[in-house]
């Protein structure tokens, strides 16, 4: 079972600044989807397999206000950590999928 504050997440913040983020660890790999729900802004979501390898990323992510339709974002290769971070991030960073992140 996923932990409630990794369900949370990022909800309920008034805003992310430029260096900050949430880092969810996970004890191994998986298909981890998340939502938007009760989110105050938009953000990029940044899955890593094991080796912390980016396998997908999903980038400025609008919040979602209506919970039967807020859709979840499943990436399509396993992960075991997934980065929250400032929309707009990932582009800024240059950050794309096959990149190793030296956040492990």
């Amino acid at each position: 079972k996923i932990p409630e504050e990794y369900e949370r997440g990022l909800s309920g913040r008034k805003s992310l600044q430029e260096n900050q983020g949430m880092l969810f660890i996970f004890p191994k790999e998986d298909y981890f989807p998340f939502w938007m729900i009760d989110m105050n802004f938009p953000i990029d979501i940044i899955w890593m397999n094991k080796d912390c390898e980016v396998v997908y990323i999903a980038k400025s992510l609008p919040a979602c206000e209506n919970r039967q339709k807020c859709p979840m974002i499943k990436p399509d290769k396993l992960s075991q950590y997934v980065l929250e971070v400032v929309s707009g991030f990932s582009e800024k960073h240059h950050i794309s999928v096959g990149e190793k992140l030296d956040i492990c």
